[in-house]
């Protein structure tokens, strides 16, 4: 197990997300533990801007950020989370990268998709590859 005091402020978010997500944690209280574990931060170091992810396929981007909730097989790993193909069928490009980059609730859904998929070291070029991948792979 590691210390608390190893993660920066920008890492636990989708930490958290992860804990609300297999524990079925409430949005208020994933909140307060965030802002509890983020507390342990004191001698870390400030998050940096631009956590550069470049580099990665659209595949690597997929399957460390958005499988957690999407699943392998896009079709939803969590109650509420709707199949990609539903998704990428009824909107353009630019909608669907906007609400990657920005965040969106789906409706019917109980959790929104954090921005970036709680990943803010994506870049918008990793969102593009990441989009091009699902439209590739879970797109009708």
């Amino acid at each position: 197990m590691r210390n608390a005091s190893e993660f920066r402020d920008d890492l636990w978010q989708p930490i958290v997300l992860h804990m609300r997500i297999r524990a079925g944690i409430p949005g208020s209280m994933a909140r307060d533990i965030r802002a509890y574990l983020q507390s342990s931060n004191y001698a870390a170091p400030a998050p940096r801007t631009s956590v550069a992810v470049t580099g990665l396929s659209g595949q690597e981007v997929y399957s460390g950020t958005c499988v957690v909730c999407h699943g392998a097989d896009g079709k939803g790993a969590l109650p509420g989370v709707p199949k990609l193909s539903d998704r990428l069928s009824q909107s353009s490009d630019d909608v669907l990268l906007k609400r990657i980059m920005n965040g969106y609730q789906s409706p019917g859904s109980s959790m929104p998709m954090p921005a970036r998929g709680g990943n803010p070291g994506l870049t918008d070029d990793d969102v593009k590859k990441v989009l091009s991948f699902m439209k590739s792979n879970f797109g009708q």
